[in-house]
């Protein structure tokens, strides 16, 4: 039985980040300090590199402001699949010499 704990797979620990301040999270196994930002439904989590939690308000400020600065369109929503036959008018350069490749499925072969 004691074997049998020793070759199941422990599950992949997860991190733990404490919240620090609005928009400040501390990582609990490192110190290192990220900030994590919502825009348009969308959640943003960047390391601030750092220990220090003075450097890191300046950082996360920099961070709030670069992401508050991002416009997402109405296409950002978009299913992948809608978003490429809309762009069907793009044509993918084939090698004439493999006709086994077809336009939906390959990309350019490097011509």
């Amino acid at each position: 039985m004691l074997q049998d704990q020793e070759t199941t797979p422990k599950p992949a620990l997860q991190p733990v980040f404490h919240k620090v301040a609005e928009n400040l999270y501390r990582l609990d196994s490192s110190g290192a300090y990220y900030a994590l930002v919502k825009k348009g439904g969308k959640q943003f989590r960047r390391s601030l590199k750092t220990k220090d939690r003075k450097l890191a308000e300046r950082r996360r400020k920099e961070i709030k402001d670069q992401i508050g600065n991002l416009s997402a369109s109405d296409d950002a929503k978009l299913p992948f699949a809608t978003k490429a036959r809309s762009n069907s008018h793009v044509r993918i350069k084939l090698r004439a010499s493999d006709p086994s490749l077809s336009v939906p499925t390959q990309r350019n072969s490097g011509e």
